[in-house]
């Protein structure tokens, strides 16, 4: 009987110690995970996001692109470029990511469906400008915008905060 008590012990140590390995390394791989999340996985369904330039947008997140942010808010929808994201709240859970077909449209593809739509839009830039106007011609990284005026405008990608349509 001694012996079956102290080979239980030993076993149950060992379950033990296994246990903890177990927990560590369930911690470990979430660090790790947690090491490669972007903050565009993180962006919640309702969301408040500080932009460059811009100030805070808020509203419903339609989509998320690596390029690119969809958000439905109170006023109507707006794209805000992810490179001038400063801020999110409240972060949400871990979002699958997108189908790779999805993550190649970017600016380029957003700019011609508004070309297309011949939609009146208003960009905020990130040094806070506005330029309104229609799409012109859509390039690798830039769009030329055309004004009431009839003057016309490149806007490199890499400067745009947010781009609202107007009624």
């Amino acid at each position: 009987m001694r012996w079956d008590r102290l080979f239980a012990e030993i076993e149950q140590q060992a379950a033990d110690e296994d246990l903890l390995e177990r927990d560590a390394l369930v911690a470990d791989l979430a660090e790790e995970e947690d090491a490669e999340t972007s903050w565009s996985d993180l962006v919640g369904v309702r969301t408040r996001m500080r932009v460059l330039g811009a100030g805070v947008v808020e509203g419903e997140v339609l989509g998320v692109r690596p390029a690119l942010v969809h958000v439905r808010t109170a006023g109507g929808d707006v794209l805000v470029a992810s490179r001038a994201v400063l801020g999110v709240a409240p972060p949400g859970p871990r979002r699958p990511p997108a189908a790779e077909v999805a993550q190649r449209l970017g600016w380029p593809s957003a700019w011609r469906v508004l070309r297309d739509e011949a939609a009146d839009v208003v960009v905020v830039l990130v040094d806070g400008s506005r330029v309104a106007g229609r799409v012109a011609r859509v390039g690798r990284d830039h769009v030329e915008l055309v004004g009431e005026s009839g003057a016309a405008e490149l806007l490199a990608y890499r400067g745009l905060a947010t781009v609202t349509t107007r009624d």
